[in-house]
C-alpha cells in the first residue's frame, strides 16, 4: 500500500528539471481549435472526447509531444521528448482550457523493460482515466472535475511477476478505501484484503487553472 501510494503522488507531483535552454509553453487559454493551441515543434500525440462536466458538450482531453529532444532529471539525467497532458472544455466559440500538467504523462525512457510504455485515454461517465501499460503490469488513475480543478479520485495497478503471483491494487480515494488482492498462478487461491488509510484532500492533476 504505502508503495503503491508513493507511486500515486509522484507522477502527479514529480519535480522534472529541464535543461537550461528548454521551458514548458503555457498553452494558450481559450481557442476556436484544439490545434491552435498547440505550441510550434510540438504535435498531437494522442487525444479522447466525451463530457466532463455535464454541459452534453464533447470536451477534449490531449497529450502532445515535443519533437526535440531534451535533458531532464529526475532520479537521473536523461535525453527525452517531453509530453504536455491538457484539458479543454467545449464551449460555444470554440475550446477553454482547463487544466494543464507538464510532468504526469510518462516519457520514452521512464517506463522500465519496455522503455515507452503504452499510454491510453478514456472518458466514461464524466470520469477521466489514464492507462501506462508496461510489460507485466499496468497503472491507471480516474480524475472527475470538481471545484474547478480535476481530482484524482481512484487508482489502480496489477500485473504479474510472471512466476507465481498475480497482484492487484485499487484505491478510492473518495471513501479513502484499499483493495489488495494475490492470486497464486496455478493453484486457483485468492487472497483479498481491504484497508483504510488516511487523506486529508484529494490530489489534483493541476494546483491552479493557468
Amino acid at each position: 500500500m504505502k508503495h503503491f501510494q508513493t507511486f500515486v503522488i509522484f507522477f502527479l507531483f514529480v519535480n522534472l528539471l529541464p535543461a537550461q535552454n528548454f521551458t514548458y509553453p503555457t498553452l494558450a487559454r481559450g481557442s476556436k481549435t484544439c490545434e491552435a493551441i498547440v505550441p510550434k515543434r510540438w504535435y498531437i500525440k494522442d487525444s479522447v472526447r466525451g463530457d466532463l462536466n455535464g454541459d452534453k458538450k464533447a470536451d477534449l482531453v490531449v497529450i502532445i509531444e515535443c519533437v526535440d529532444t531534451v535533458l531532464e532529471r529526475s532520479d537521473n539525467i536523461y535525453k527525452t521528448n517531453p509530453r504536455i497532458l491538457f484539458i479543454l472544455f467545449k464551449t460555444e466559440s470554440g475550446y477553454s482550457k482547463m487544466a494543464q500538467n507538464n510532468t504526469f504523462i510518462l516519457r520514452k525512457g521512464e517506463g522500465g523493460m519496455v522503455d515507452d510504455p503504452a499510454t491510453t485515454l478514456g472518458i466514461k461517465k464524466g470520469v477521466l482515466s489514464i492507462m501506462f501499460e508496461f510489460v507485466r503490469d499496468h497503472t491507471e488513475y480516474k480524475f472527475r472535475y470538481q471545484e474547478n480543478n480535476f481530482a484524482l479520485i481512484g487508482a489502480s495497478t496489477g500485473g504479474s511477476d510472471g512466476v507465481s503471483t498475480i497482484e492487484s491494487w485499487d484505491i478510492n480515494f473518495l471513501k479513502k478505501k484499499v483493495k489488495h488482492v494475490v492470486e497464486l498462478i496455478g493453484e486457483g487461491k485468492e487472497k483479498t484484503e481491504w484497508k483504510t488509510f488516511k487523506l486529508e484532500k484529494l490530489k489534483k492533476i493541476q494546483k491552479g487553472i493557468q
